[in-house]
């Protein structure tokens, strides 16, 4: 077990992790640079939106380029959203590359350069880096108040995975080991397009075992999508880890949460687009529609020929084609 976690960036679920940490005896440093939220956690060592009293054993940092002593058993958490992930990295880059890991939280895609976060990090880090991502279906409340989560973590390195699964793992937190990086990623871009179009489909009519279909799909998707980027990386295709992939926790279980789930944006997205909602309005209300931003960014990024849900939702969403009939086709 490391002696010390360092989480680096915002988000609710960022907070939740150090603090799950934390309570299994691991120090946990948190970094951020969201002024008022972070004095308040300095100041009163509370997160009022989880209803969080912060353990013990953490601490805030604040400013990475102050601090003197890195140690070598230092693991540090990035936790942003995923249209802040590249600058989190870019901005951190001398820090980061004094360690020799780097572990994620955040799922989705590059919103400028439609790459996956491991090739952010390679691009701008360095490939001698093991990385690490944790990845499912899990929402921050349900961390903090210890209600039983599976979550998937996938690593390219075994020593990084077990450390990170030692430190992690509870009663209520079950981590589930992939040897499959590029899968698990795929997972949370593609759950979040499908959650968009179950929260059209619930919005017209469509019945649950209509959403289940979309979830049967949509695993296919992922498989499709992540075969092609190991092909187009050069790289041979693990079959075997794909299939076991997309019965995961970060593809089935985080499909199943975000499809079925009023708590999922992207589902409430979806639903209040179809009640006829002005798409910029409902931009303003949500302001990171991660299954939107994606949709149009895998259109222009990769092959979708064979990519029915993504294909879907940009007719939907992007040409405003008739949803019903759209979902219909996807459905056949």
């Amino acid at each position: 077990m490391a002696d010390k976690y360092r989480r680096v960036g915002a988000g609710e679920w960022g907070i939740a992790i150090g603090n799950h940490l934390a309570r299994l005896g691991n120090k946990v440093e948190i970094f951020g640079r969201e002024g008022e939220i972070f004095d308040k956690l300095k100041e009163t060592r509370s997160f009022d939106k989880l209803n969080l009293s912060l353990h013990h054993n953490i601490i805030r940092v604040e400013n990475l380029s102050t601090l003197k002593d890195f140690e070598n058993d230092c693991i540090n958490i990035l936790s942003t959203s995923s249209s802040g992930f590249s600058n989190l990295v870019k901005n951190n880059q001398s820090y980061l590359k004094l360690f020799t890991s780097i572990v994620w939280l955040t799922k989705g895609i590059d919103n400028q350069s439609g790459e996956l976060f491991d090739k952010i990090i390679t691009k701008q880090i360095g490939s001698d880096k093991s990385m690490c991502l944790v990845s499912g279906p899990s929402f921050a409340i349900d961390l903090v108040n210890k209600k039983p989560q599976r979550v998937s973590i996938a690593s390219t390195s075994n020593q990084l995975l077990s450390e990170i699964k030692n430190s992690m793992s509870s009663e209520h937190f079950e981590m589930v080991a992939s040897d499959d990086l590029i899968g698990i990623q795929v997972s949370g871009i593609i759950k979040n397009v499908s959650a968009i179009i179950a929260g059209a489909m619930s919005s017209i009519g469509f019945s649950k075992n209509d959403i289940l279909a979309l979830i049967k799909i949509s695993q296919e998707e992922v498989k499709n999508l992540t075969k092609s980027i190991y092909i187009d990386r050069g790289f041979a295709v693990p079959s075997d880890e794909i299939d076991k992939t997309i019965c995961s926790p970060s593809c089935l279980g985080d499909l199943e949460l975000t499809c079925l789930s009023d708590k999922s944006r992207n589902r409430q997205f979806g639903f209040k687009f179809a009640e006829g909602i002005d798409i910029k309005d409902l931009l303003k209300e949500f302001v990171t529609v991660e299954g939107y931003v994606c949709t149009e960014i895998l259109i222009r990024k990769y092959k979708t020929s064979n990519c029915k849900v993504i294909n879907a939702a940009y007719k939907i969403f992007y040409l405003k084609e008739d949803i019903s009939k759209t979902i219909k086709r996807l459905l056949s």
